[in-house]
């Protein structure tokens, strides 16, 4: 299993829980760090998402997000498969139909799903020629014993080392007496990876109204009493400990 690199649960307004692994794939590192974030510009807490990975070989990275709920909106296009097939031929791709697919031309993309009567976005920091794949459970499973769950799936191929960065965003409510939707659109212009190098990552989220929240790790050193220093966009972030957050 993966090891603990470090963590804070005790601040309501900040939670956050990094790890680390290195030996579930040959030669492929992976670091991931998830962060739950209160502001008070937003209905519910964010929920932030990085995982980075390292590897000197160039691979195919597939990360997958499952939900429950109905897919309302993109800011992308996707080509929905006229026949289905399976996603794969084994590793589980075999059960995942695939739906529909499109492609990132760079920045931000989100999409959005209604689950219990509540807005859901997912902000994508990718990068050009990422693969969105939609799934669903359920190939390849003659006696129907899967759930038939909805996923997206970030793929990105041909690459060494690199980073994803995602934001999880409860936005809003649908009223089923009205008919009538409440905050249907996400607070959440752009996340943007503005550093990402062996020693520090870094991503700034820009809000529709207000200040954006940068979000930087130490990669390599988790000692709590740390100094840091770092130029970024041309602007210094001083920090003591593995993390920095300035909402």
């Amino acid at each position: 299993h993966a090891e603990k690199y470090f963590s804070k649960l005790s601040n309501d307004g900040q939670q956050i829980i990094s790890a680390k692994d290195h030996k579930a794939y040959p030669g492929v590192g992976m670091h991931r760090t998830l962060v739950m974030l209160q502001d008070h510009r937003l209905y519910q807490p964010l929920i932030i998402d990085l995982f980075r990975v390292e590897s000197l070989s160039s691979h195919q990275y597939d990360l997958p997000y499952h939900y429950f709920g109905q897919l309302m909106s993109t800011n992308f296009d996707f080509q929905k498969e006229k026949n289905l097939s399976p996603l794969g031929g084994d590793n589980g791709y075999e059960h995942l139909w695939k739906l529909a697919e499109g492609k990132s031309k760079g920045g931000t993309d989100q999409f959005t799903w209604l689950y219990n009567d509540n807005f859901i976005t997912l902000s994508m920091a990718n990068k050009e020629n990422d693969a969105i794949i939609f799934t669903q459970m359920g190939a390849s499973d003659p006696n129907f014993n899967l759930r038939s769950d909805p996923s997206v799936i970030i793929r990105r191929k041909n690459t060494g080392t690199t980073l994803f960065a995602n934001v999880i965003e409860i936005h809003g409510t649908y009223s089923t007496v009205t008919e009538a939707p409440i905050q249907s659109k996400s607070m959440i212009k752009e996340v943007s990876i503005i550093q990402d190098s062996a020693a520090y990552t870094a991503i700034r989220i820009d809000f529709i109204k207000g200040d954006p929240v940068h979000v930087i790790l130490a990669n390599k050193d988790n000692n709590r009493k740390t100094n840091h220093i770092l130029n970024i966009e041309n602007t210094p972030f001083k920090w003591k400990g593995p993390y920095f957050i300035n909402n």
